[in-house]
């Protein structure tokens, strides 16, 4: 038999936030002047979406195609509800890689579902890790993949085993 659960009381529980939330992001490393930006919640389908930017299959060649910049861009123009000073999307384009990689991590983040406090958690984690690997295929075409962390009991199949020197 089944065991029988408490049932939502406040659907509002179950719906992305309304208000957005301000983060101050620095213009520069040298000075001491800041962009204001309020980012608002994403709802399910907002980072389906977003997912489906990110990757794309040609379901005839079965090809996969992953477009970082296509997904960040739908990030930017759906998330970002507001600048101060007032930027427009075509400014948001323009930005330093300074100021919009900044952005970028206060943007939701469209590979899990955590909360605040997991992702506070996990960003720690991942502080001693390398950000970042870059992989470039035969057409030059770059791709940036974030690290994960293995297993410690977790080992290479024999014929694939790397050694560094």
């Amino acid at each position: 038999m089944l065991e029988e659960k408490k049932i939502v009381s406040n659907k509002a529980n179950l719906f992305a936030k309304q208000e957005t939330e301000m983060h101050y992001i620095k213009v520069d490393p040298d000075l001491d002047e800041y962009l204001k930006v309020w980012v608002k919640e994403p709802t399910f389908l907002e980072v389906e979406k977003a997912q489906m930017k990110l990757v794309k299959v040609n379901a005839k060649t079965q090809e996969v195609d992953i477009n970082m910049a296509e997904a960040t861009r739908y990030l930017f123009e759906t998330f970002i509800d507001k600048t101060e000073p007032n930027l427009s999307a075509i400014d948001l384009l323009r930005l330093t890689p300074y100021v919009g990689n900044q952005i970028k991590e206060v943007l939701p983040d469209i590979f899990t579902d955590n909360t605040k406090e997991e992702k506070k958690e996990a960003d720690k984690d991942k502080a001693n890790l390398f950000s970042k690997f870059l992989f470039k295929n035969k057409e030059g075409k770059e791709y940036y993949f974030e690290p994960i962390e293995l297993p410690d009991d977790y080992e290479l199949p024999k014929e694939k085993e790397n050694k560094i020197a």
